[in-house]
């Protein structure tokens, strides 16, 4: 949780220091995806995790999170942060986030049961989206009272506790070395069971749609939502990142009281439609307290798509695959960065809101078409 909640002060810390610093939506855009490609190494990575110690490989991004961060807070304390410094901050942070999904992911499945994974993945989604809550809604008060340095030291401090964290488990996460041999032969392996399992296939495509389509909103468009449309300044930020968040927790709290359901891929369609109908419908409004309610909508329709997406894609892999399976879930996470600069330059041109109608017209088609032509999708789960 401590990972997640400075994930997510770190999307409001880096989102609003470029606002500052430049004035540009576009910018903005550039950073945020930034923080998206090192997901694209996210095969290699999912290797690692099938081969290595995952809880020791957990330390070492978590360690790398403390480092970069550190060296944030330094700059913008001393006043020396330049844009590409926090360029390549955020690069340096896209691989660390994009090595920390597939391992933590993997990583659940060693500490838990087949039959609990459905409310293992639930639950682990509740833990993130507690942080997505507490995170931004933090981070964003706090920037107007302790200013954005203030806040760069509490983002080190909280990758720093999660190091803590992570030593307190022990005895998970071991992996034997396998008859597979090498990183290349694993992932040649990883690429063949992908590509021959169809469900798996179109559930990745789903996943690419969300991060080309969906989370640009989320990630590029809500700064300047906040700042050019709302205009509520870096709090209103922060509230309406919160304010997903909280969506996003009733939606994977559901997910995970419902258990081990029938018919997960047919919620998760119609989920990941519903995702973009309600972020067009943020798009078209023109007051905050509104605005509040339907990014909680956009939030809860996100989890339980991406909740039900990660249990299926678990619960379709055996356990000597799963760090690689989410290892290219991790590189369907890569388009967000494309996303990012799509979405900062049409609100550049053209103001966010007609950038996130495009989005989340884009979103809905995307996913009626992957539910067509993939029917197997539909009957699994």
């Amino acid at each position: 949780m401590l990972g997640s909640a400075g994930k997510w002060a770190e999307t409001v810390v880096l989102g609003w220091l470029v606002l500052e610093m430049t004035g540009s939506p576009f910018q903005v855009g550039v950073v945020m995806a930034c923080r998206w490609v090192g997901y694209g190494l996210g095969p290699i990575f999912g290797a690692l995790a099938d081969k290595y110690d995952r809880r020791n490989l957990l330390l070492i991004i978590s360690s790398t999170s403390v480092l970069y961060s550190l060296a944030l807070a330094l700059l913008v304390t001393t006043g020396l942060v330049q844009f590409w410094h926090v360029t390549v901050i955020a690069l340096v942070a896209g691989v660390a986030h994009g090595f920390d999904m597939p391992l933590r992911f993997a990583f659940t499945s060693d500490l838990v049961e087949n039959r609990t994974l459905t409310n293992a993945v639930a639950l682990n989604a509740v833990a993130i989206d507690v942080t997505a809550v507490l995170g931004p809604a933090i981070a964003g008060p706090l920037v107007n009272v302790i200013g954005v340095h203030g806040v760069s030291w509490v983002l080190a401090g909280s990758y720093a506790l999660n190091v803590v964290a992570l030593n307190i488990i022990r005895g998970a996460g071991t992996r034997e070395k396998a008859a597979e041999g090498s990183i290349s032969s694993r992932l040649k392996g990883g690429a063949r069971y992908v590509l021959s399992n169809r469900p798996i296939f179109g559930l990745l495509g789903m996943a690419i749609a969300f991060n080309l389509f969906q989370f640009p909103l989320r990630y590029a468009l809500i700064p300047v939502f906040a700042d050019k449309v709302l205009h509520v300044g870096a709090a209103g930020y922060g509230f309406l990142l919160a304010a997903s968040g909280s969506g996003a927790l009733v939606g994977a709290a559901t997910v995970a009281y419902l258990a081990d359901f029938r018919h997960k891929a047919w919620l998760c369609l119609a989920a990941s439609a519903a995702a973009g109908v309600a972020a067009w419908a943020f798009s078209m409004s023109p007051w905050f307290s509104l605005s509040l309610v339907l990014m909680g909508f956009v939030g809860m329709a996100e989890a339980i798509s991406m909740t039900t997406m990660a249990a299926l894609l678990m619960s379709l892999t055996p356990n000597e695959m799963r760090g690689r399976v989410m290892g290219v879930r991790s590189l369907a996470v890569l388009p967000n960065s494309l996303g990012s600069l799509m979405a900062g330059s049409m609100a550049s041109h053209f103001g966010a809101p007609a950038a996130a109608t495009v989005n989340a017209a884009l979103q809905v088609s995307s996913i009626l078409i992957i539910a067509l032509m993939v029917p197997s999708l539909r009957k699994s789960g």
